[in-house]
C-alpha cells in the first residue's frame, strides 16, 4: 500500500492526542516526552545584561548542533530599510547542552561599546538561517525616569494562561526598561516542553526587553522524597547576568545590576543563605544608589500558612532592616499580599505576587495592607528621582493596588496609598473558583 494512505490516520491520531492533552491540567507522560527536533533556525532568543545597561547588552539563542558558526548582527535603528547595510557582525560563543530530547547549541553574543539612550536593531543566525530583526534601547547615562515590570510565578499552564499576563504587561508598558521574573518560571526544572512554553508565552518580548530572572524552587529537580536534587540544566545556557555574585556555584542566580538610580539585587532563596547574607551586607553597604531593591523567590513573610523559609528570615531579614532596603519583590505563595512587616516602624515594603494559573488560599496576617486571592496580576514600577510608584494590575488592565514611596531629605520613605480601580478585596468567596 502506498505510504501516503497512512497520512490521514496519523493526522487523526495526532489531533486526538493534542485534544486529550489540552484537557489535562498536568502534562501527561506523552506530552512531557515531546521532542523538539533540532533546527538550525534560531529559537528561544532572549536579551539580558552582563555589563553596563547603558553601553551593552547580551543576546542568547538556541539552535541544533548543525550550526557551528553562529553570530549576531547589530545596527543603529535608522528609519531607512537599508539600516542593515551598516550592520556590525558580532561573533557568538557556543555551549552544548545534551538532553533526552537531543543535543542543542546555545549561542551568546555580547554587544559592547553601545551609545546610551539609543535604539539598536539586531538579529541572530549563522549566515543562512536568521531571526527577524529585533529593536531595543540602551539605558540613559544620566538619571531619567524609567519603569520596569515585575512578575510572580508563571509555573503552570505557562503558554495558555501566563501568556496573557506578560503580554498585557507589555501592552501596558512597552517602554519598560526590563522585566523581572521572581522564580518558578516553569513547573519541572528540566522539562524542555515547559521551557518552550515559557519562551513562546513571552515571544518577542524576551528578545526586545531585557529579562532579569532568578530561580525558584521549581528550577530544581526533586528526588522521590521531594528534596532538591539538582539545578535545572537549562538555566545556565539561556540566562546570562553580571558576574558579581557571592559564589561561582550561584553564577547567574545571585547578582546585582545598577540601572540609573537603583541597585537591583537578585538572590537565590533555595540555598547558600548565610553566604549570600554576607555578600548582601557588603553589596548594600557599598551601594551609592538612591533606591535599593531586592528580589528573591521565598517571601520573608508568607501569604500562605506553613510555607515559611526559616533560613531566609534568619539570615536575610536582619540585613534588609539594617540597610533600610526600599522594597522587596517576591513570589512562591501563589496569591497577593503587600505591606510593611511593622506598620509603625515601616522599613522595607514587602510584596508577594502571582502571574500564573496556580492559586493558593491566603492566610490573613497583620502586615498585609492589601491582599488578593485567585487573581493573576502584573506590576509596573516607575522610578523618578525621589519617587517610586508601584501599581499592580489584573490582565484586563484594572488597577488592583497602588502606592507611592517618596524619599525625604533624610532618605526615609513616606508612604502614600494611591486609588485603585478595584476597591474591594478579591477573595475566593467573590471570584470565579475551580469547580
Amino acid at each position: 500500500m502506498p505510504k501516503y494512505k497512512f497520512y490521514p490516520l496519523l493526522l487523526l491520531i495526532f489531533s486526538i492526542a493534542l485534544s486529550t492533552s489540552a484537557q489535562n491540567k498536568n502534562f501527561p507522560p506523552a506530552v512531557q516526552q515531546v521532542k523538539f527536533s533540532p533546527d538550525p533556525r534560531p529559537s528561544r532568543i532572549i536579551l539580558t545584561w552582563e555589563d553596563n545597561p547603558a553601553t551593552s547588552a547580551t543576546v542568547t539563542w538556541r539552535t541544533s548542533s548543525l550550526v557551528t558558526s553562529a553570530k549576531a548582527e547589530i545596527a543603529l535603528a535608522d528609519p531607512s530599510p537599508y539600516f542593515n547595510d551598516y550592520e556590525t557582525d558580532i561573533p557568538a560563543s557556543t555551549t552544548t547542552l545534551s538532553t533526552p530530547h537531543g543535543t542543542y547549541y546555545y549561542h551568546k553574543s555580547q554587544f559592547k561599546n553601545l551609545k546610551p539612550a539609543t535604539q539598536y536593531l539586531y538579529r541572530v543566525g549563522d549566515g543562512t538561517y536568521w531571526s527577524e530583526w529585533f529593536q531595543f534601547k540602551t539605558a540613559e547615562k544620566e538619571e531619567k525616569p524609567f519603569r520596569f515590570i515585575y512578575l510572580g510565578d508563571a509555573q503552570n499552564k505557562v503558554y495558555s494562561h501566563f501568556s496573557r499576563v506578560i503580554r498585557a504587561a507589555y501592552a501596558h508598558a512597552p517602554d519598560a526598561a526590563f522585566v523581572l521574573h521572581v522564580g518558578d518560571l516553569i513547573n519541572h526544572a528540566d522539562n524542555d516542553y515547559e521551557w518552550e512554553e515559557w519562551f513562546r508565552a513571552g515571544s518577542f518580548i524576551h528578545a526586545t526587553i531585557p529579562t532579569i530572572a532568578l530561580p525558584g524552587n521549581h528550577e530544581y529537580n526533586k528526588n522521590k522524597q521531594g528534596f532538591k536534587e539538582s539545578f535545572s540544566q537549562y538555566w545556565q545556557p539561556q540566562f546570562n547576568y553580571h558576574q558579581n555574585g557571592p559564589l561561582d556555584t550561584l553564577q547567574d542566580q545571585a547578582y546585582f545590576i545598577d540601572y540609573q538610580q537603583i541597585r537591583l539585587i537578585v538572590l537565590n532563596s533555595n540555598t547558600y543563605w548565610e553566604e549570600q547574607a554576607q555578600w548582601l551586607d557588603q553589596v548594600l553597604q557599598n551601594s551609592k544608589k538612591r533606591w535599593n531593591i531586592l528580589a528573591f523567590h521565598h517571601p520573608i513573610r508568607n501569604a500562605v500558612v506553613g510555607r515559611q523559609n526559616k533560613e531566609v528570615v534568619k539570615y536575610w531579614q536582619p540585613i534588609i532592616e539594617k540597610h533600610e532596603v526600599d522594597i522587596v519583590l517576591q513570589g512562591h505563595d501563589h496569591t497577593y499580599a503587600r505591606g510593611f512587616l511593622d506598620p509603625e516602624k515601616k522599613g522595607a515594603m514587602y510584596v508577594v505576587s502571582i502571574a500564573g494559573e496556580k492559586m493558593y488560599n491566603l492566610t490573613e496576617q497583620k502586615w498585609m495592607q492589601r491582599k488578593a486571592e485567585n487573581t493573576q496580576l502584573y506590576q509596573v514600577i516607575d522610578i523618578s528621582n525621589n519617587e517610586l510608584t508601584y501599581k499592580s494590575y489584573t490582565p484586563s488592565g484594572q488597577k488592583y493596588d497602588a502606592f507611592l514611596l517618596k524619599k525625604n531629605k533624610k532618605g526615609s520613605n513616606q508612604l502614600k496609598e494611591l486609588p485603585a480601580d478595584i476597591t474591594g478585596e478579591r477573595r475566593n468567596s467573590n471570584t470565579l473558583v475551580e469547580k
